[in-house]
């Protein structure tokens, strides 16, 4: 999914017209219908103001740049170097944990929790695929 159809998707989500997300971040209503048809890609400070109005985080607009599995291999091994996260056996095969002893784990750790917990309430049907969806983009650990 694109920057574009990401921004179309959370605006629609909170059912607010273009132009009332242009007059919300200072904007034109041409600037946000560009950027949701890929015909311009928004800035830092305009995704920033975007997902701020969007009640989002800026992460979940911006490109991720995964294609594939050695695209998400990256994105771990840089979690690695970042978070601490490393790989590791399980009886269901591999997964990744936090290392506890790297600086910045804690944060992975409550991240993870926290995602399992949404996880667990979608399985369990205490929420909506929908309600999933919103706590992922609103995340901001």
């Amino acid at each position: 999914m694109s920057i574009g159809e990401r921004i179309r998707r959370y605006r629609n989500d909170v059912d607010m017209t273009q132009r009332e997300l242009a007059e919300e971040v200072g904007l034109t209503e041409s600037a946000i219908r560009n950027y949701e048809r890929d015909i311009r890609t928004p800035g830092d400070e305009q995704i920033e103001r975007i997902a701020e109005a969007l009640d989002v985080s800026a992460d979940s607009i911006r490109e991720v740049g995964v294609s594939g599995a050695r695209g998400a291999l990256e994105v771990l091994f840089r979690f690695e170097r970042v978070l601490g996260l490393k790989p590791v056996a399980t009886d269901a095969g591999v997964a990744v944990a936090p290392d506890p002893s790297r600086p910045g784990s804690q944060k992975a750790v409550q991240a993870l929790n926290a995602w399992k917990r949404m996880r667990d309430l979608l399985e369990s049907g205490e929420i909506s695929e929908g309600e999933y969806e919103a706590w992922k983009a609103r995340y901001r650990g």
